[in-house]
């Protein structure tokens, strides 16, 4: 298991950069880190480009900025995570895992404008977890997702 926020994002970073490179093992890891609901907030914090967030959503405290609803969320953030994503959401189908990572994936439709996509994603969720049912609300509403926009990052002032 994942003992803290800082492993978990090292976890996260890893499978970020070289998706290959994480075993079986760091794969399971991660699997079980995102069914604490903590945890999994922490890594959409880092995997839409708030790891600042990370410590205070893993530890049950409100983020510091209101990127969830607003952004902007960091378009290559995201793009370096989806395949990350995705390879654990097949490995999760029918875990505990499955519900969390399709909440987080979902999330991640609607912000990037695929709406739809989301909205199917969560059929299949399990209800009782609370990201499935705030996304399905928003959803339905019609809230506006939040801004994707390109960040200027670290490696480009190099």
């Amino acid at each position: 298991m994942v003992n803290d926020v800082d492993e978990l994002l090292a976890f996260l970073q890893t499978g970020m950069r070289h998706p290959g490179s994480l075993t079986d093992l760091d794969t399971a890891h991660l699997l079980h880190s995102f069914t604490f609901s903590t945890l999994r907030d922490a890594a959409l914090a880092a995997l839409t480009g708030y790891p600042q967030d990370a410590a205070a959503l893993a530890a049950s405290r409100p983020p510091a900025t209101s990127w969830f609803t607003h952004g902007p969320l960091d378009q290559d953030t995201i793009a370096a995570a989806l395949p990350l994503l995705q390879h654990l959401a097949s490995q999760a189908t029918g875990t505990p895992a499955a519900t969390p990572l399709a909440a987080v994936l979902a999330y991640l439709d609607w912000a990037l404008g695929h709406p739809v996509r989301a909205t199917q994603r969560l059929a299949t969720a399990d209800h009782r977890d609370p990201l499935v049912r705030l996304l399905r609300r928003a959803l339905a509403a019609g809230v506006p997702a939040p801004r994707v926009t390109s960040q200027p990052s670290a490696k480009g002032s190099r």
